[in-house]
């Protein structure tokens, strides 16, 4: 069901609901793991209408009310949180009005309904869905108590079974385009991902976003070599951009570089700070576009002698360039990992009650602790964070079963194929689906 801000609040008017607030709901988990145990094929009914019932539609609101006031959905104010199946999905917080009806407006017809509810508080579940012959309603009491139990159940995984998962998974042949556009930009990340791989990546189309993965990452020596011989122009150029690039290859590239490009490529050469050698400097500051000589003016490491060279330029751009850079000014800042903030008095103990902490922040620090235990990382793949959700996606403490199932999902693919825990047979495979050619031999 799709529905915009207007249709949203028609649909919400006619199953007599408001909204309380501003609708949102905080700390909760998702909608989409809400319905797991709603969609679970070992689900069973705590409360079953048949379709055939005389009076489908007000039977069915007087079960949820009654199974929502016993499970404690409805809070003691009349609030609880709603999805259902709206896009964009989200939890929101209403009430009922005098007169509701959830069961024959939230659904595709009456007395066909489709939602979830969840107590404001996340620890209370009624979901109603529509069977082939009968209308389910399935409660669940003590939710966070269950999802810890099913993440722990989750995270335990034999060696043996892990080799079988990942041979399962090696079955599967296709995909669609949104899960191989997925995969591709992950395994460009992924800081396990062998050379054989990377250089694979290389073959994919200029235009999709793998590309600026890989720029943010070290690459090895055979991988820059098949980047710098790439055909195409408009590939090579992007490599200006590495902070990782040598400065043997960037006076390459730029030396490459056609007059119209070389002006750009200087430009981010000095803006971002990145070392040349000693050639490329006297090169470009030799180069007959003033242009390029106005740029590389602006270098923070240019030669003093080269630098005086420039303000004596018969340019006046040249010279104004260089007599600015002749002032001391500072180095850009380069990105460095954040270090892991965790409190030297901590324990284990500790890192897995913050894991739980009401501070998404904390969370997420607790995540990055290597103590903390593979069933927290499976629980926080539930985070009411999706950027805590995907941090945990692609945590290498995930086993298998829980990894392949994330690789199939749309929300989460990318961070999965980032997962240094996916074994590099599975990457190719992955290349493999996503139609992605071998590349060719590296250069001798």
């Amino acid at each position: 069901m799709t529905a915009g801000n207007g249709e949203l609040a028609d649909l919400l008017r006619r199953a007599g609901l408001e909204i309380v607030g501003d609708g949102g709901a905080v700390n909760v988990l998702p909608p989409k793991a809400a319905w797991r145990p709603v969609a679970a094929a070992s689900t069973r009914p705590t409360a079953e209408v048949r379709d055939d019932h005389p009076d489908l539609v007000a039977e069915l609101n007087a079960q949820w009310r009654r199974l929502a006031t016993e499970y404690g959905v409805l809070g003691a104010d009349g609030e609880f949180l709603l999805d259902a199946l709206t896009s964009p999905r989200g939890w929101l917080r209403v009430r009922l009005t005098e007169h509701w009806d959830l069961a024959g407006v939230l659904g595709p017809r009456p007395g066909r309904p489709e939602f979830v509810t969840l107590s404001a508080d996340g620890d209370s579940l009624l979901g109603v869905t529509t069977e082939e012959y009968s209308v389910w309603l399935i409660a669940v009491d003590r939710l966070g108590e269950r999802l810890e139990a099913e993440a722990r159940a989750r995270a335990t995984e034999s060696p043996e079974e892990q080799a079988a998962c990942w041979q399962s998974f090696r079955r599967f042949t296709s995909a669609p385009e949104r899960l191989r556009r997925a995969w591709l930009e992950g395994l460009a990340g992924n800081p396990a991902a062998p050379a054989a791989v990377l250089r694979r990546l290389l073959t994919v189309d200029p235009a999709e976003r793998v590309w600026s993965a890989l720029l943010d990452r070290e690459l090895p020596p055979e991988v820059v070599a098949a980047w710098l011989a790439h055909p195409d122009w408009t590939v090579r150029r992007r490599l200006v951009e590495s902070r990782h690039l040598s400065a043997q290859d960037r006076t390459q590239l730029l030396a490459d570089a056609e007059p119209e490009d070389r002006t750009v490529l200087a430009m981010l050469t000095a803006t971002m700070g990145e070392p040349l050698t000693e050639a490329g400097y006297a090169g470009l500051a030799a180069d007959r576009d003033p242009r390029v000589r106005a740029e590389i003016a602006r270098h923070p490491d240019l030669p003093v002698q080269l630098l005086g060279a420039l303000a004596a330029d018969p340019d006046s751009l040249v010279r104004s360039r260089a007599a600015t850079r002749a002032h001391p000014r500072p180095r850009p800042i380069r990105p460095t990992d954040e270090p892991e903030c965790t409190a030297a008095e901590s324990t284990t103990e500790t890192v897995e009650l913050r894991s739980r902490d009401q501070d998404p922040e904390v969370r997420y620090q607790a995540l990055r602790d290597s103590r903390l235990s593979p069933a927290s990382v499976v629980r926080l793949l539930d985070d009411p964070q999706d950027w805590i959700r995907n941090a945990a996606a692609g945590d290498a403490r995930l086993p298998a079963r829980v990894l392949t199932a994330l690789l199939h999902g749309t929300e989460t693919a990318r961070s999965a194929a980032a997962n240094p825990a996916v074994p590099v047979a599975g990457m190719h495979h992955l290349l493999d689906r996503a139609g992605v050619g071998s590349p060719p031999p590296p250069a001798q």
